[in-house]
């Protein structure tokens, strides 16, 4: 991988860590607050359902004290009552009940229409009027006087109870006069459109029982988050002798929550691309101000490694990359000095000398080793070592003998001259090694011993 793409991907996981950390900072900042928000809005229209049914239940009761109070006689005497007279009175059933007389008139229902919890098995509309009397009579049986409004589950089907004393003025009471009307789908439907929610009727749990620091008949339970979108809340019942009846549960979107959610991707979007374009810059500058001096100062030092004498680093700018071109320079002045030096010397020294490569060809020479064998250094140059050597019965192979003799050791050796001659000369091979440590060559001295 190239410079430029390393320091470019070198910034991707800061840059990451950056996201997620707002992304974080957002959810503990923006949205636990939405969120407890609407937990409270959601316990706000708790309250204002039980209010509303509070109201409905208080309505009831007047209107079945003011029914009781306009009979021209006496409760018990009006019963049975007629279908017109029960069907002004808005009641599913009027009952009345006193010292073991019970006194019943049902109006026609319509089981289709009436709200129940899911799983509930089907029943008769006998079954249900029986069920309901025996709500009512285990009440009634519990206590003496009209028990307060509530609501019972029979088979699970929610139904509003009120009761009044049919004590006339100055007369000890007589009886209880109950009514009864089932929850159906359009009281349900009205209270949705009123609270914005959706209301469903489901069977009390052991789970969800009455809180201990509320004792009413209707009692509101926790908040629960149903997904990313809804919550809910429970409207628990009771009946007038502390047992659970059914629970009514109240799902509305966290809009709140939402609405937050979706400014926190806007939020991020917009500073991903703000990101990005900071990204994009910082790789522009780095290319203008940093890749751009590298490579130039690579084209230099390939230059100068061309043996371009006199060629240094043009980058004196004032920070790291300058310094370096400086101190680069410096060493490059002091390689050309020793070279200079090292080329005064092979050129003065009476001995040959000579350097060859891996495959022990010559690679270079002085003019002492080409005065030694009589020939120039344009016929030395990148002949093989071993095209020297004189041919002898009992001489080794001269490349075997470069090889294989210790460092610095001396070696005598016959070498065919430019004139056709023989000479004896001694000769000392030292090995040649890369900066990783591999073999590139020899280099050797060279005198005759003729």
């Amino acid at each position: 991988m190239k410079l430029r793409a390393k320091l470019l991907w070198l910034l991707v996981p800061p840059l990451l860590l950056v996201l997620l950390l707002i992304y974080f900072a957002a959810q503990s900042m923006l949205l636990a607050p939405q969120d407890k928000q609407d937990e409270r809005l959601l316990v706000a229209e708790a309250e204002r359902l039980r209010a509303l049914l509070g109201s409905t239940f208080e309505r009831d009761a007047n209107r079945l004290r003011q029914w009781a109070q306009a009979l021209p006689g006496a409760v018990p005497a009006a019963f049975p009552l007629d279908a017109a007279t029960l069907g002004r009175s808005g009641f599913d059933f009027i009952g009345y009940f006193a010292n073991g007389m019970r006194r019943q008139s049902w109006r026609p229902l319509d089981l289709t229409t009436l709200e129940r919890p899911s799983g509930v098995r089907p029943f008769s509309l006998q079954a249900l009027h029986e069920g309901a009397e025996q709500q009512l009579v285990r009440l009634l049986q519990a206590q003496d006087v009209a028990p307060p409004a509530q609501l019972l589950a029979v088979f699970r089907v929610p139904l509003i109870i009120v009761a009044v004393d049919t004590a006339r003025s100055g007369e000890r009471a007589g009886g209880v006069l109950l009514a009864g009307t089932f929850m159906d789908r359009k009281r349900i439907t009205m209270l949705q459109q009123q609270l914005g929610g959706e209301l469903a009727w489901l069977p009390v749990t052991s789970e969800q029982q009455r809180p201990a620091l509320q004792t009413e008949l209707m009692s509101i339970g926790n908040r629960k988050v149903v997904d990313g979108r809804h919550q809910s809340i429970d409207l628990l019942f009771h009946d007038s002798l502390g047992e659970p009846q059914l629970r009514l549960q109240l799902t509305r979107e966290r809009h709140l929550y939402l609405e937050g959610e979706q400014q926190l991707t806007i939020f991020l979007g917009v500073t991903f691309g703000l990101i990005c374009l900071a990204w994009l810059l910082i790789y522009l500058a780095l290319n203008v101000n940093l890749l751009r001096r590298i490579a130039r100062l690579h084209r230099e030092l390939l230059a100068v490694a061309g043996s371009a004498v006199g060629r240094r680093l043009t980058d004196d700018s004032v920070d790291e990359l300058g310094t370096l071109a400086r101190e680069a320079n410096l060493v490059l002045d002091r390689l050309e000095q020793n070279e200079a030096r090292d080329r005064v010397i092979l050129q003065a020294m009476r001995d040959g000398y000579f350097e060859l490569d891996e495959l022990a060809r010559i690679a270079s020479v002085n003019p002492a080793f080409c005065t030694l064998l009589g020939y120039p250094a344009v016929q030395l140059l990148g002949r093989s070592f071993a095209s020297l050597q004189a041919p002898q019965p009992s001489s080794p192979d001269i490349a075997s003998v470069i090889a294989e003799t210790e460092p610095g050791a001396p070696v005598w050796t016959a070498l065919r001259c430019a004139d056709g001659s023989i000479g004896q000369f001694e000769m000392q091979i030292f090995r040649r090694h890369s900066a990783a440590g591999r073999l590139i060559g020899y280099r050797g001295v060279l005198h005759t011993i003729s």
